[in-house]
């Protein structure tokens, strides 16, 4: 409740603009780290900016300002542009996207480390997002508080890439699963930290950043955007060779899994509740349940 009153009091008083938005970055790129970090920006075609990128620190309440970098540019003829600040330090971390920065870094912008942010040095924002690389600092992001987006924990690592669908609009993130194992690879997760399909999209996001293209785009999507009321799959991390899929409905579900490449190793029809795993190896997986039109997904995990 606090923080939805943070959130509520931050909408009233900032004004906001969504003209030009961040579009694509990598918060913890593979390999040494970089000098710089660079940024896809996305505006009205062939205009001029001048704006300002900032990092707030989001390991717990912090918001110290960790970067900011002015950068200047005009969009080219598909509204995108790329330009660069200083490397960031990895997350958890929100980056705000503004018209003026007045402040400098190492200005504390959340004093009482509550989540309440001064923002009078920020100008007009016109963009954040937040992303978290524990669950403990999922809640403790601003990118939400500042009327932008907040990118859950995923439960592996730290994202590699983040970047919005080039269709809708929607924040993914990539992220190396099983790190250091024989079976390491890149796999893509939505906002909330549920794996997503890397086949689900028109072109694969774990081939790495698409500056000054078309972001990917979950072509998967359907008119199924509703959610099952009441979804939810136990146990999980799963503990024997069965699952139980809970929802409100008595209605059967169909039940697809995925692996963490994308593809399916379950394809069942009209599952009442009970659901054989048997047949799946240890390792993190995505089911997917739909149910009278509406549909769900979560990560299951089979130690």
């Amino acid at each position: 409740m606090k923080k939805l009153y943070f959130l509520l009091f931050t909408i009233c008083f900032i004004p906001v603009s969504y003209s030009q938005i961040i579009n694509e970055f990598e918060p913890n790129p593979a390999g040494t780290d970089p000098s710089t970090t660079t940024f896809e920006l996305k505006g009205t075609a062939n205009t001029a900016f001048d704006l300002w990128i900032l990092s707030l620190e989001s390991d717990g309440y912090q918001g110290t300002v960790d970067r900011a970098g002015n950068v200047t540019g005009t969009f080219d003829t598909n509204g995108l542009a790329t330009v660069t600040i200083p490397d960031l330090e990895n997350p958890s971390f929100t980056i705000v996207l503004t018209d003026n920065f007045t402040g400098s870094i190492g200005d504390d912008l959340d004093v009482l480390d509550n989540g309440t942010l001064d923002t009078s040095s920020l100008g007009n924002i016109l963009d954040a997002v937040g992303v978290s690389d524990n669950t403990a600092d999922d809640s403790t992001l601003y990118g939400a508080v500042l009327s932008g987006s907040d990118i859950l924990f995923n439960g592996e690592f730290e994202p590699l890439l983040v970047f919005r669908d080039g269709s809708t609009g929607d924040w993914y993130q990539t992220v190396t699963v099983d790190f250091g194992q024989p079976t390491e690879s890149i796999s893509v997760f939505d906002v909330n930290g549920n794996i997503v399909p890397n086949t689900n999209f028109d072109s694969d996001p774990a081939s790495g950043p698409t500056f000054g293209i078309t972001n990917p785009s979950n072509t998967a999507l359907s008119i199924e955007t509703k959610e099952i009321a009441g979804f939810s799959i136990y146990p999980n991390p799963v503990s024997g060779n069965f699952i139980t899929i809970y929802s409100k409905s008595n209605i059967p579900m169909d039940i697809k899994v995925y692996d963490i490449l994308g593809k399916q190793v379950i394809n069942k029809k009209k599952i009442e509740r009970t659901l054989s795993i048997s047949n799946l190896n240890s390792g993190v997986y995505l089911i997917k349940a739909i149910q009278d039109r509406a549909i769900s997904t979560k990560k299951l995990i089979v130690p």
